[in-house]
């Protein structure tokens, strides 16, 4: 399976090891302070990244029963989208229905991981091809309407990785917006990188 990398933020190593987000969604502004075109209004003091896109791809999806550890992620998910909860500039989001796991979004947001920390780098493009989470996800064979995508270095704990997403405007824009489906959430140590002690990604989709 291809994996695929991703730009590098000029400001990554003014950030050094401190936690940090990314976050991908649809129709946005370029951010200040980084190298990516495309955002949904992340400014570099809150460490937060965005880009967008809404495309179509033929594949097919598979959701498989979870273990504990799985069922701990989705379970923060789905109890941060039940609650109605206000993203700062973007106003109040209402509680937005329940995901459920995908094993394809899983296996799309493991090589994102696996890339950035054999790479050490934290962005949302490959430096070389320029693709995105969506060429990731389509190369696992997830067919969607709509992909998005969240990053996350530096927290020891699934609950503070999904608080600080949470304490973040355009990451909980992107967490409860009501059209996902399926997601998938992968993160792990990553002692080869440098920089980053954990990183994680998750995956939305909105399946064809």
């Amino acid at each position: 399976m291809k994996r695929v990398r991703e730009i590098r933020s000029r400001n990554a190593l003014l950030l050094d090891s401190w936690p940090i987000l990314a976050v991908l969604t649809l129709l946005a502004t370029i951010l200040s302070g980084c190298d990516l075109a495309g955002g949904e209004g992340g400014q570099l003091d809150q460490r937060v990244l965005s880009e967008s896109r809404d495309l179509t791809t033929d594949a097919n999806i598979e959701n498989a029963p979870l273990d504990d550890y799985r069922q701990r992620l989705l379970n923060l998910i789905n109890q941060a989208r039940a609650e109605g909860r206000t993203c700062g500039e973007y106003g109040y989001m209402p509680p937005a229905p329940p995901l459920t796991w995908n094993t394809l979004l899983e296996t799309s947001a493991s090589n994102t991981v696996d890339e950035m920390a054999a790479g050490n780098y934290f962005s949302h493009n490959n430096p070389t091809t320029g693709e995105n989470a969506g060429n990731r996800i389509a190369a696992v064979g997830y067919r969607y309407i709509q992909w998005g995508e969240n990053l996350e270095a530096g927290y020891g704990t699934p609950e503070a990785a999904m608080q600080a997403l949470l304490d973040s405007q355009s990451h909980c824009r992107i967490l409860m917006r009501p059209y996902w489906r399926e997601v998938g959430w992968f993160r792990r140590e990553t002692p080869e990188d440098p920089t980053y002690r954990t990183l994680g990604a998750q995956h939305f989709g909105l399946p064809r």
